[in-house]
């Protein structure tokens, strides 16, 4: 408890901190890649599309596109710049950094959000921090966000509604209440699966104020007006821009007719070589190839969107570890078992988080697990958080810690083997120096606590950083598209689906 007074006293440098930091990976050489990536086939088409004022059928609501438009139109895009095919190159008069700056920026304040709320919900600025540190450092989460896409934008506002509602203290407070139906607005708006966060809403006021609601209509109206009035309000007004800004009149028939094509393309079966099924996406079995070219000299420029390995598969067991000490504690009587502040909105947000894509029949890919991972990883922090407490550490913690610290190690050099292959990259080469120094560090601290286990459990975080930081590095050339030589290319392929 002690030390986590010293992160509550340390707050808002740790928000600044981690503000800067996201904001650096998210910007940086934002438009080096000069070149259409994955999905800007389709967005860059439909920001194309609004300056020329031609109409364009999407499946998903336009919120975010005309978000993107509208800067595009600021910046003096060409009307018509050729979004044609993916690796095509773009002409050196595109503004590329504005047309991917509004979804880098949602993804870098996603981060300082995810502290905010994870902070809210556990009342633990160290679980904010780890949390938020998982984000920051994951390469999924990175490459999704430096890119023409309206995910980035959807997925700060589903964690923004549901933050904002809990700031409302259940209504009490209704700038914060009025905030949260604004944001759920903007979510649907952006996605019809915009909607989870609404939907999280929904249970915990469920949870909060079970059947005590019923007896108090002026609540329930006050909720009717905020999550569902104030949203539908929202979504109409942005499609009624949609359609002015198309030359079309925008009535009410030609709302509900887009409507209706929307919800019948979602119904289409489609497939695509790099689409996974949703129980496959917590052990990141398959990859989404964004861009592959080659730049000769046996070199390639790839981007992936592949996760931190470190950071995806602890976040599985984090939420596996957190499902079955709840069900324990629930049903059995053990009282030894520790008690997580925030578990129903956790748990609640990572399974409606999957709820919608296990009933969608056209091809699903990794990207839709990220609002779900958010809340694996939340769990993931808080278990950590709540057993390197002094006073919580279990005695089998040192010995199971150390070994998930070793695992990135143990497969760097089983895979040199394998391939008699070390890539001389500097990002691989700096992320192995990590890697092997939090290892070598956590191997250390394990000898330690063989003596006293209560006297180290800050140390364990160290090393956790360098090994989170040391896999990101390694991965860092699939997010950021930098050169690497085909054989390193070959190196990073863990396993034969991600290719």
């Amino acid at each position: 408890m002690q030390n986590n007074n010293l992160f509550k006293q340390h707050r808002s440098k740790i928000l600044l901190f981690l503000t800067l930091l996201s904001l650096l990976t998210r910007l940086i050489n934002l438009s080096s890649v000069n070149k259409v990536v994955f999905d800007e086939v389709h967005y860059g088409k439909y920001i194309s599309s609004y300056l020329k004022r031609e109409y364009f059928f999407d499946d998903h609501p336009p919120l975010a596109k005309l978000f993107m438009a509208g800067l595009a139109k600021l910046f003096s895009l060409d009307p018509k710049t050729s979004f044609e095919h993916i690796g095509s190159a773009y002409p050196k008069e595109t503004p590329l950094f504005v047309l991917r700056l509004v979804p880098a920026l949602f993804g870098a304040l996603l981060i300082p959000l995810i502290f905010l709320f994870t902070q809210k919900i556990t009342q633990s600025p160290r679980a904010g921090l780890l949390a938020s540190l998982f984000i920051l450092f994951d390469n999924a989460f990175l490459t999704h966000s430096r890119f023409i896409t309206p995910d980035p934008f959807l997925i700060f506002f589903i964690i923004f509604t549901i933050y904002t509602f809990l700031k409302s203290e259940n209504g009490k407070r209704k700038r914060w209440l009025f905030i949260a139906g604004m944001s759920g607005g903007f979510t649907i708006s952006t996605k019809w699966i915009g909607l989870i966060g609404l939907g999280i809403v929904l249970i915990e006021i469920l949870y909060t104020e079970r059947l005590k609601i019923m007896k108090k209509p002026k609540k329930i109206i006050m909720y009717f007006l905020t999550f569902v009035i104030i949203p539908l309000i929202i979504y109409y007004f942005t499609i009624s821009i949609h359609f002015k800004t198309l030359n079309h009149a925008g009535g009410f028939k030609e709302v509900m007719g887009l409507n209706k094509s929307m919800f019948y393309s979602h119904s289409r079966p489609l497939t695509h070589h790099y689409s996974s099924k949703w129980f496959t996406w917590p052990f990141m079995a398959r990859s989404v190839s964004y861009l592959h070219s080659s730049l000769g000299s046996n070199h390639v420029q790839n981007i992936t969107f592949l996760g931190n390995p470190f950071v995806w598969w602890l976040s599985t067991l984090g939420i596996i570890t957190l499902i079955i000490l709840t069900f324990l504690k629930k049903f059995f009587p053990f009282r030894n078992l520790a008690e997580f502040r925030g578990k129903e909105i956790i748990l609640s947000g990572y399974i409606i988080s999957f709820l919608p894509f296990m009933s969608i029949s056209r091809c699903l890919f990794l990207y839709h697990y990220l609002t779900a991972l958010i809340f694996a990883l939340i769990a993931t922090a808080v278990i950590l958080d709540k057993f390197l407490a002094i006073e919580e550490i279990p005695s089998p913690l040192p010995s199971i810690f150390t070994l998930i610290t070793a695992l990135p190690l143990l497969i760097l050099i089983s895979r040199a083997v394998y391939l008699w292959y070390i890539p001389q990259e500097t990002p691989f080469l700096l992320g192995s120096f990590f890697i092997i120094l939090g290892s070598l560090f956590s191997i250390y601290l394990y000898f330690i606590t063989k003596r006293n286990i209560y006297k180290i459990p800050h140390y364990w975080l160290i090393a956790l950083f360098f090994t989170l930081i040391g896999c990101f590095l390694i991965f860092s050339p699939l997010s950021y598209g930098l050169p690497i030589s085909q054989k390193t290319f070959d190196f990073y392929m863990w396993i034969k689906s991600w290719i």
